[in-house]
């Protein structure tokens, strides 16, 4: 797929959607983790998924584009009432 380092890129793959996720989902170091998943996936669509076009069907970028919003949002608005760590305004 032509992505550079390619073992570097999969550890940081893993790292950023299996640990990155499970620290969204517990709220905690939501930024941290949003941010993470946000190149990654912003790689994937780089490397794989903006040659094929925009509609979800087929790989395309739709889906990848609005994981990359969904995960700046959850970055930028930090970690809810109930999350593990609580933001510093509450």
């Amino acid at each position: 797929m032509g992505v550079p380092a390619p073992a570097v890129a999969a550890i940081f793959a893993t790292v950023a959607e299996f640990v990155g996720g499970l620290l969204m989902l517990l709220g905690a170091f939501t930024d941290i983790a949003g941010l993470m998943f946000t190149i990654d996936m912003l790689g994937a669509i780089t490397f794989v998924h903006a040659k094929n076009g925009f509609s979800v069907a087929k790989g395309r970028v739709e889906w990848p584009l609005l994981l990359v919003a969904s995960a700046l949002a959850i970055a930028l608005a930090g970690s809810g009432r109930y999350a593990v760590s609580q933001p510093a305004d509450h």
